[in-house]
């Protein structure tokens, strides 16, 4: 009978101990009220990457340039930039772009194809990253 209720003690004691155990656990997980607050005023700013191409050359025969170009939307409008990779192969441009980008704290967030016309289509890179 001793032993039947010292068994029962120590499994309501381990539990209880597991049970307080995931509840601390549970309430540290979650941020509070400012914390919950601040990440639902943060604010971002985006941009996208389109025209990925190969700028014609002035020179029959001769390649131009791979280009990309990057813009940015901001409170005033859009600003753009091209990036250009002389003499690159397919995709330089755009890993020079997204490189660029990276360093620059933008996370791509997502990648679609746009319609440029009948059977025209070129990937499109949406990017964004924190203001301030």
């Amino acid at each position: 009978m001793m032993i039947k209720r010292l068994t029962l003690v120590t499994v309501a004691v381990v539990v209880a101990t597991m049970l307080i155990l995931m509840l601390s656990a549970h309430a540290g997980g979650q941020s509070n009220p400012a914390q919950a607050k601040q990440a639902l005023a943060q604010k971002y700013e985006y941009c996208v990457v389109t025209d990925v191409n190969r700028t014609p050359s002035s020179v029959q025969g001769v390649e131009g340039p791979l280009t990309a170009t990057i813009v940015y939307f901001t409170d005033e409008g859009e600003k753009r930039e091209s990036i250009e990779v002389p003499g690159g192969k397919n995709y330089d441009s755009l890993a020079k772009t997204f490189s660029k980008l990276g360093q620059d704290g933008w996370e791509l967030v997502f990648e679609g194809a746009e319609s440029l016309g009948a059977r025209s289509y070129t990937n499109t890179f949406y990017f964004k990253r924190p203001k301030g």
